[in-house]
């Protein structure tokens, strides 16, 4: 297939939105940059309004002081309070947003308390603090923060004269001098408040000229932004091109050399391809199946048609291994085991578009892997049955596995004592001296042979109770004759001793009144007499002479 064939396939609609996409994202970074130039706008035209209500605020709190301290009224006090709440309000909000980790609820409560807009309130906040030590935005602030100081001083004055107004005790030479810093103060203000407006205004018409200039230059950089990614577009999907039709060779040279089933879906289209080989493996013709997913979907066991979804879509999606076991329907009506592996073809936005792959009939591996469980179930039914207590360890000595027997021995639960030393589990003595006995563990695996069945050995169970046992112990080989392991068998003979006392001491005594019978007397009769010298006392019993 050619190239041009290859395009002529793909939808022309997604081949031009593949030509634009660069160009819209362009557009789409230009609108945010005019947004943003728009937001930044915005919010020094509310710093140019919220200087506006600051002025005429401090203008209208020093004309109702004024009044007050003529009227001496509290209502013309109040308008002074409501009036100056205006820049206070806004000193609250500048004090915040300086610091490291201000509070942006209270600088918030501050902007509106000094009657801004709410809807320029979040503008207000960004501009502060992301402009605050940037040309005209950081003076403005700072004739702001002088402003506030004045402000400050005038609320000084205005409780000071409201304090000896409120008590009657008023010096007229007092109350004037407290006016006249007033006056003062008023009129230190108004320069700044002149200052803080042209500022602003220079501010504005400085980041104006600074958008400008940044949308040009975006625009033109952004341009040649997308002139490269529309040419390595351009170089991707004729790579894509070139691969896809490697890849159709390829497929075709293993469709011929292969003995496995081979599969090919467009996924775009749905379609999908089957070798005869693919077929014959179920005992089908190339006739009998079509080649179809809905009919290879029919085929599959039902309880393995959700996982071999999942697995496809997982692949499709996400790009991960498809590799997976089902069974399939054969002619025959049985199922057999199949293992089908393959791998996608992806477009440059890194959907799949084609997947070829390989089916391997694995059915004879599955009987076997079977029949292998079956002989180990069968093997560990064994073990758990048998009367002797089995332990198996690993070539460093861990346990592997306790049986029933050994957990009921030891006092250790299987899933405890796996991974343990041996000798950390099964502590064994000798009965007649009492020392502890050598691992047998070091001297299999030393010797590499069986170690025979050792008597008068006591083990010590996890509580401390100590069982009279027999012990053998033999290596694990493995296919290569290496020793992997060890296996240790314990056989309790405590009922076995109880049986021997109990046969001893019945044939040397009477049944009826226990005493010792006649063979057991003249047995320690003559015992005795080849150690000493006898005499018969009066009533016929033996005694010891001197």
């Amino acid at each position: 297939m050619s190239p041009r064939q290859l395009a002529a396939l793909i939808p022309i609609s997604r081949r031009l939105l593949l030509i634009i996409w660069p160009f819209l994202a362009i557009v789409f970074l230009l609108v945010l940059l005019g947004l943003g130039s728009f937001d930044l706008l915005s919010s020094v035209r509310a710093y140019v309004g919220g200087e506006s209500l600051w002025s005429k605020a401090q203008k209208d709190a020093v004309y109702h002081l004024n009044n007050y301290a003529h009227t001496r009224a509290e209502d013309d006090y109040r308008r002074f309070r409501e009036a100056i709440a205006v820049p206070l309000g806004d000193r609250i909000a500048r004090e915040e947003l300086e610091k490291p980790d201000p509070d942006f609820r209270v600088a918030r409560e501050g902007f509106l308390a000094g009657r801004n807009h709410p809807d320029d309130v979040a503008g207000m906040i960004q501009l502060f603090r992301r402009f605050r030590n940037v040309g005209y935005i950081d003076r403005a602030i700072g004739i702001w923060t002088e402003g506030d100081r004045e402000i400050a001083a005038l609320v000084v004055a205005a409780g000071e004269l409201h304090r000896e107004m409120a008590a009657g005790e008023a010096d007229p030479a007092h109350v004037q001098l407290l006016l006249r810093e007033v006056d003062e103060i008023n009129a230190r203000l108004t320069p700044l408040e002149d200052a803080f407006s042209y500022t602003l205004g220079q501010a504005s018409r400085e980041a104006q000229l600074v958008l400008v200039v940044v949308t040009l230059v975006a625009a033109g950089g952004l341009a040649l932004l997308g002139i490269g990614l529309s040419r390595r577009m351009l170089r991707e999907s004729e790579a894509f091109e070139n691969a896809l039709k490697s890849s159709e060779q390829r497929f075709q040279l293993a469709l011929v050399g292969s003995n496995d089933g081979l599969f090919d879906w467009n996924v775009e289209k749905g379609e999908m391809y089957f070798s005869p080989r693919s077929k014959e493996l179920a005992g089908y013709a190339e006739h009998e199946i079509d080649s179809t997913p809905a009919a290879f979907i029919d085929l599959l066991h039902p309880d393995d048609r959700a996982p071999a979804a999942t697995a496809l879509r997982a692949h499709l999606r996400e790009n991960r291994a498809y590799d997976m076991e089902f069974r399939c329907r054969a002619k025959s009506g049985d199922y057999r085991w199949f293992r089908a592996r393959g791998h996608s073809v992806r477009n440059s936005q890194g959907r799949a578009v084609r997947m070829a792959g390989s089916v391997s009939d694995i059915t004879d591996r599955k009987l076997a892997e079977t029949q292998l469980f079956a002989e180990k179930e069968r093997a560990q039914v064994t073990l758990e049955s048998i009367g002797d207590a089995v332990i198996t360890t690993d070539v460093h000595g861990l346990i592997d596995y306790i049986n029933p027997v050994a957990e009921t021995l030891t006092g250790w639960r299987s899933s405890e004592a796996r991974g343990l030393p041996l000798h950390a589990v099964c502590r064994m003595i000798d009965e007649t001296t009492g020392q502890t006995q050598m691992n047998p563990v070091e001297s299999v695996l030393r010797e590499g042979a069986s170690l025979k069945a050792a008597s008068n050995v006591l083990l010590l169970s996890r509580d401390g109770t100590e069982i009279a046992i027999n012990e053998t112990a033999a290596p694990i080989r493995d296919r290569s004759g290496a020793i992997a392991g060890m296996v240790l068998v314990l056989h309790d003979v405590r009922r076995e001793r109880e049986y021997a006392t109990q046969l001893s001491y019945q044939a040397s005594h009477d049944a009826l009144t226990g005493l010792i019978n006649r063979r057991e007397f003249e047995h320690r009769l003559a015992s005795i007499s080849t150690s000493s010298s006898w005499s018969m006392t009066p009533a016929g019993m033996p005694r010891e002479m001197s």
